[in-house]
């Protein structure tokens, strides 16, 4: 028994002009092997890094544990819920994060969810908690 979900974990590093461009080099690879350390899971990993039909029941705490070690590096989880409609979107960064929740089929943009984890709400009417 449990509750099985699918994961999606990016990678981003924030640029001078404070935008978001993704991890793509050798410094994602140590990244990767630091949070299949964490997690005890094996990512699958192309520029993005899945886990399917998992139980990861403490990403949560593990996603902030990689955050802050790695303190510079913006963390955005997907995840995809057994249930129809639980789906979440998470970003992290130096043990902060921001969770949102989407509508059915409304996406959120990285640049965006950057923005509310930042406390800019660049879309009012979204309804979003940010936790310390």
């Amino acid at each position: 028994m449990g509750y099985y979900s699918d994961f999606k974990v990016s990678v981003f590093e924030v640029k001078e002009d404070g935008t978001l461009r993704r991890f793509e080099d050798e410094y994602s690879e140590q990244i990767l092997k630091s949070l299949e350390t964490i997690s005890q899971y094996n990512f699958e990993n192309m520029f993005e890094w899945n886990l399917y039909d998992c139980k990861w029941y403490e990403f949560d705490n593990d996603m902030t544990r990689l955050s802050l070690d790695y303190p510079e590096v913006v963390f955005r989880v997907d995840r995809w819920g057994e249930q129809d409609g639980d789906i979440a979107c998470i970003m992290y960064m130096n043990g902060k994060n921001f969770e949102w929740r989407p509508e059915p089929l409304k996406l959120i943009t990285s640049k965006d969810l950057f923005s509310l984890l930042q406390g800019q709400d660049p879309r009012p009417q979204t309804t979003c908690e940010c936790k310390e």
